[in-house]
């Protein structure tokens, strides 16, 4: 929620903002930040239209994997992640290949993890690299996508 850009303002709405109780004054620490004074004479009205809420990020990380197909037949996979931080309500995710030449399956789509993973044969060898997107939402319509997240996979068996 944001406050009011006009009208009415209350310091009881102000501490909603925040996520903080009353009593509450103008010269609280958090009501100064939020108002971007560090210092002085402090108003209300240095508060309209100001957003306690920290904004949505994601940071994202690649993955790896790896397997030994001498045993068998079997499946090799990685998890690339995404680490949301901030927004407001439910934080949800869409992965989606934007790259996938080596045909890879994508598992877990709507988490903070998915998997990427690649079936092989007894003894064969073979790597597999996708590029993947992940569009991070959040309850107030925050949206942040991250474009170019690697996974990379290997097989290949031992003799």
């Amino acid at each position: 929620m944001t406050l009011p850009a006009s009208g009415p303002l209350t310091l009881g709405q102000v501490a909603a903002e925040l996520g903080i109780g009353l009593p509450l004054s103008l010269g609280d620490t958090r009501v100064r930040a939020l108002a971007g004074v560090a210092s002085g004479p402090i108003s209300l009205g240095q508060l309209r239209g100001k957003s306690g809420a920290t904004p949505l990020s994601a940071t994202a990380r690649d993955d790896f994997g790896s397997a030994n197909t001498q045993y068998g037949p079997g499946t090799v996979s990685c998890s690339p992640s995404i680490t949301a931080g901030g927004g407001t309500g439910t934080i949800t995710y869409l992965w989606e290949f934007t790259s996938n030449p080596d045909g890879c399956t994508l598992a877990g789509s709507a988490g903070a993890t998915c998997v990427v993973s690649h079936s092989y044969t007894k003894n064969a060898v073979g790597t597999a690299n996708v590029t993947l997107r992940c569009t991070v939402r959040d309850g107030a319509g925050g949206v942040v996508v991250r474009n170019g997240i690697s996974a990379g996979l290997e097989w290949a068996g031992t003799p």
